[in-house]
């Protein structure tokens, strides 16, 4: 991770030269870390895996639950 402060965006090419996939540079504002930049592809698999985390908890809940399909009912149901 790359750290500089937010007055550099004054000169954002300078700022974008040091983003690349896996480094992220963090925007300062009265020297405490505010934003970050991060290239697109990296933003979609990040926002992936949160979709993906969040689904798990949701599985978590439901098997706590015991809200589940037994596998003999699964293969009846698909045919299987």
């Amino acid at each position: 991770m790359t750290i500089m402060p937010v007055s550099d965006l004054r000169n954002y090419n300078k700022v974008l030269d040091h983003v690349s996939y896996g480094n992220e540079v963090a925007l300062t504002k009265n020297g405490k870390a505010q934003y970050a930049i991060v290239e697109m592809e990296e933003l979609e698999r990040l926002r992936a895996e949160r979709w993906l985390m969040a689904e798990l908890r949701k599985s978590e809940m439901d098997i706590a639950a015991g809200r589940t399909t037994s596998l003999a009912d699964v293969r009846k149901e698909f045919g299987l």
